[in-house]
């Protein structure tokens, strides 16, 4: 891949950070304004969930604390995005230490969310065994795309797309 190579893949990944971040801060928006605003139309919803569901219990009590942490984590996919579409180097290191995070988040919770898909069918025989296995290949599915975007990021010719010298580390 030659530079110009590099260059637009950093710009396609830095216009889908700029992407997924106001994605994540209209969600968190959204959500803290149902919440906030209209509790009696949103509260029940989120209530009517199981409490055996995974992690449903915690959401429930620190909903505007998990709302306010996906607008925090939305507006630095925002900033990581412009960064990298001005071809900042920072831009790239935030990126990668982000997705060195939610590999571990996900590794650590893959098992958690196939339970969670699993219990969402309850002993439905059949389909509870399909939910437990799209469950695992959303896990499977997450760390192969972070996995993927990590070396992308830490690519020689990727690096080589930021003004600045090169560090030799790693191969190619």
């Amino acid at each position: 891949m030659d530079a110009g190579g590099a260059h637009r893949g950093v710009k396609a990944v830095g216009w889908s950070c700029l992407a997924f971040g106001a994605f994540l801060l209209g969600a968190a928006a959204l959500s803290l304004a149902l919440w906030l605003l209209v509790p009696e139309a949103f509260g029940p919803a989120v209530s009517a969930l199981p409490d055996d569901l995974a992690g449903m219990r915690w959401i429930r009590t620190h909903w505007t604390t998990y709302a306010l942490g996906q607008a925090v984590l939305g507006a630095a996919h925002l900033a990581i995005g412009i960064g990298l579409l001005r071809l900042r180097a920072w831009a790239r290191l935030a990126l990668e230490g982000i997705c060195w995070l939610a590999l571990a988040g996900t590794i650590a919770s893959v098992w958690g969310l196939r339970s969670a898909f699993s219990d969402a069918a309850g002993d439905s025989g059949a389909s509870g065994w399909i939910f437990g296995l799209v469950g695992a290949l959303v896990g499977v599915a997450q760390v192969a795309g972070l996995a993927l975007l990590i070396f992308f990021l830490r690519r020689k010719k990727t690096r080589a797309a930021f003004p600045g010298p090169v560090r030799e580390r790693g191969r190619g």
